[in-house]
């Protein structure tokens, strides 16, 4: 969807203004490209579709801080840059184990050695 820049600002003084159809019509025209740039950032589809709508939201939240000194593109790419990084904090926060995996490292543990094979495993996987 291409607006023009006359138009994007009057779509945007609405949307400030709280009107819904401007504020979709303002989302909607740079979707693409805000999803382009989570993509190149996550390697998922899912994780960057994601990190969209996590800008989307705060970009509405604060919506009525935008002053107009840079496009809303350019705003909104930053927010999305934001939540695409966030998305990637929380991933290294949270290691991910299969279940094969921490079965075949924990079978024929006797009970005494269990919980510091337990204690092992979680300072393996949180010190990465």
């Amino acid at each position: 969807m291409v607006i023009s820049v006359r138009e994007k600002g009057l779509i945007l003084q609405r949307a400030q203004k709280g009107d819904p159809e401007a504020l979709n019509l303002l989302f909607e025209s740079c979707r693409g490209k805000l999803f382009a740039r989570a993509l190149r950032i996550l390697p998922r589809r899912q994780d960057a579709e994601d990190a969209v709508q996590d800008a989307m939201l705060t970009a509405f939240t604060h919506l009525h801080k935008f002053q107009g000194r840079a496009d809303f593109l350019t705003w909104a790419t930053r927010i999305v840059i934001n939540a695409a990084l966030m998305q990637i904090r929380k991933t290294r926060s949270k290691p991910a184990i299969s279940w094969d995996q921490a079965n075949g490292e924990m079978k024929n543990l006797s009970r005494a050695n269990l919980f510091k094979t337990r204690s092992q495993l979680q300072n393996r996987y949180t010190n990465r």
